[in-house]
């Protein structure tokens, strides 16, 4: 009867039952697979997710940081632009008096050096 069977491309009972615990075994063991495969990966999933906001927070804290500071050079390069500019204004009114009093100064010297001349008698 098994020969029966076999050539018309069937089974019995018994292999059939055979055939079907193998067929949910290696369902089962597929599923398992699965299953520790996806958990596996939203492990990994969240593992990363953690990292990031961690990283994001780090680059948040960094951002501030670096925020202040520049707000503390920007303070300073002001600071700085506006001495020059009054150093600027000093040294300009400066050379402005110094300019105005040179034609006195001229003079002066002329008038010490004829001064000096008389007095050693070279001037008549």
């Amino acid at each position: 009867m098994n020969r029966l069977l076999n050539a018309l491309g069937l089974m019995t009972r018994a292999e059939h039952e055979r055939a079907k615990l193998r067929i949910a075994d290696g369902y089962s063991e597929c599923v398992t697979a699965l299953t520790e495969d996806r958990d596996e990966k939203l492990s990994d999933w969240e593992a990363k997710y953690k990292k990031a906001i961690t990283d994001l927070a780090a680059a948040r804290d960094e951002i501030a940081m670096l925020g202040d500071a520049l707000k503390t050079r920007t303070e300073l390069v002001d600071a700085v632009e506006a001495n020059n500019t009054i150093k600027d204004r000093v040294i300009s009114d400066l050379n402005e008096t110094i300019e105005s009093l040179r034609p006195d100064a001229l003079a002066m010297r002329r008038k010490r050096a004829m001064d000096r001349d008389r007095k050693k008698g070279k001037v008549a």
